[in-house]
């Protein structure tokens, strides 16, 4: 493949993510809900393929980690707090959007602390839960409470969810990143295994199945923690490497 084609392939996949964020703004100023939450879900497609593209024709560079930093702001920061806000969550009147500032604030620092950290080659883990993820836990909890009852659920427990996701962006948990699957180890095949059952519960109902799988993946990585402390292998004296995303 031309260098120009390896070139252009990451980049057009990270401006397609800025482009959903940005329609998904949009839809939610027009009082869409329901579209601006599948628009930052499709952003956070084109964002998992643009570093996969990267990686697969080694055109991963640090232009395009800055670029795509910039990119997941807009649609992983920007368009949930807004996308929130046009639902009338916030509590406390104008005061309440500071909640909205305060998730997109952690999501760039998330960003920048990533920015500091991460190599251009794969990792295993991420430091801090990632952006992408936490505004899909949001834009799946607003298509899951349409699926169930056609308006937003128990308001106050979105919004704390938010402030729990802004910390967790903040935070030094370690959650697991996509894992090159091996059949070759058990616990490849476990993984495989479940990475399989998970696809088919989305593609059959991703309305209903999203916001469950991705809850349970925030907790696995709460859970690792507490675990790890209790017995006495936490270590937090320096903030490893992870792996773009």
């Amino acid at each position: 493949m031309k260098k120009g084609v390896r070139t252009f392939l990451p980049g057009f996949f990270t401006v397609g993510n800025m482009a959903f964020g940005f329609f998904s703004i949009l839809s939610s100023f027009q009082g869409q809900g329901i579209n601006a939450a599948w628009m930052i879900i499709l952003a956070a497609f084109f964002d998992f393929l643009d570093g996969r593209i990267a990686r697969a024709t080694h055109s991963t560079t640090e232009f395009g980690v800055q670029l795509d930093s910039f990119a997941d702001l807009v649609s992983f920061g920007v368009a949930p707090a807004t996308l929130l806000y046009s639902q009338n969550i916030y509590p406390f009147g104008n005061w309440g959007n500071l909640i909205g500032l305060i998730f997109i604030a952690s999501g760039a620092f998330r960003l920048a602390r990533f920015n500091l950290v991460a190599e251009l080659e794969r990792k295993t883990r991420f430091i801090g839960l990632p952006i992408p993820m936490a505004a899909v836990s949001i834009a799946s909890y607003i298509l899951f409470s349409m699926q169930l009852a056609g308006v937003i659920l128990f308001p106050k427990f979105l919004v704390g969810l938010l402030l729990i996701l802004s910390w967790l962006m903040v935070s030094t948990v370690r959650y697991e990143s996509i894992p090159h699957l091996s059949l070759r180890e058990g616990k490849g095949k476990l993984e495989l295994l479940l990475m399989i059952i998970a696809g088919g519960l989305i593609l059959y109902d991703p309305q209903f199945f999203m916001f469950p799988l991705i809850i349970m993946y925030i907790l696995s990585g709460l859970v690792r923690e507490i675990v790890l402390i209790l017995r006495g292998e936490y270590k937090d004296k320096k903030i490893p490497q992870e792996e773009t995303i």
